[in-house]
């Protein structure tokens, strides 16, 4: 017998050993993933950094792509952090119609003043945040952006206005801004991610608002619920969400958390993200998925 053929399993028996090895490999691999990520974490202070080495230089980043009309070059693919990679007008489009949307909001229930603070928590790579250079150049608002991803923060570091502040933030609920310092903060699709301390975050959201500023923010409720459910298939789908979730038609529970502290999702009914959070600030409304590109709710809330 040839060691090709003591290699070979034999019959049904050899079939199932090898899917039983390949199982608990597989098992074994995604185990210690975990574990390294929950140590890790911990020493990179609860973000994720440029890299994980011991020596970090600065990075090297793909080619910009510099559109005609924009002042700021748009990121390269690989930072964009799946916002249209591979599709710059659509990566533009979905960014203004945000900010517009964003504007709609402010003007109803703030208005539009000289001399505002405008917070992106959660910026990416400013995908959002690029579009507010004309209110700023306009209004002379104060603009800045902060997230738990160094390298895109790097990015913008780089290639963004000196005068639009962007710092490197955490997933522990701390902002370095002063108490009622800033009009509004906007978050896309941040606390659709936030399993851990959420209500700790809406206070300190609170903290750093002036009164009578808005907090306006993306959530997951039955709609995405229903998303999902439909796209199940979907690979990424499927990679970042548990089959007994997805195999559910219905929302059945007043939230559902899932993940850890740096990669998550989160899912509230409509009336019970409005009664929990009504807590910290005044909910004014909850608005449906808008008609393009998302199927997150928006939730506006008003600072006392």
């Amino acid at each position: 017998m040839t060691e090709n053929e003591m290699e070979k399993p034999a019959g049904l028996g050899g079939l199932i050993a090898k899917f039983v090895k390949e199982l608990v490999q597989r098992e074994f691999t995604q185990q210690l993933s975990e574990i390294k990520q929950d140590l890790l974490r911990a020493n990179y202070m609860y973000h994720w950094p440029m890299d994980d080495a011991k020596e970090s230089s600065a990075p090297i980043f793909e080619s910009n792509v510099e559109v005609e009309g924009e002042s700021i070059p748009l990121p390269p693919p690989i930072c964009r952090a799946g916002y249209s990679p591979d599709d710059d007008r659509h990566y533009l489009e979905w960014g203004k119609y945000d900010h517009d949307m964003i504007m709609t909001l402010i003007e109803r229930h703030h208005g539009i003043k000289e001399h505002m603070s405008i917070l992106d928590w959660g910026c990416s790579s400013g995908r959002v945040l690029r579009h507010f250079i004309k209110e700023q150049e306009q209004f002379h608002w104060k603009l800045s952006g902060t997230d738990i991803q160094a390298f895109l923060v790097e990015w913008m570091r780089r290639y963004f206005p000196n005068d639009i502040q962007v710092m490197t933030g955490s997933t522990f609920p701390h902002l370095p801004f002063k108490d009622s310092s800033l009009d509004v903060i906007y978050g896309i699709s941040v606390f659709t991610h936030t399993k851990y301390l959420w209500d700790f975050w809406l206070a300190e959201l609170s903290r750093v608002l002036k009164p009578g500023g808005l907090c306006i923010q993306t959530v997951q409720c039955e709609f995405a619920w229903d998303f999902y459910h439909t796209n199940k298939e979907l690979d990424w789908v499927k990679e970042n969400h548990p089959t007994s979730m997805l195999e559910q038609p219905e929302m059945d529970t007043d939230f559902f958390f899932y993940g850890d502290a740096v990669v998550s999702q989160t899912f509230y009914k409509e009336e019970v993200i409005k009664k929990y959070w009504n807590r910290y600030m005044t909910v004014l409304e909850l608005l449906p998925p808008p008609e393009k590109f998302s199927f997150q709710n928006w939730i506006v809330l008003k600072n006392s």
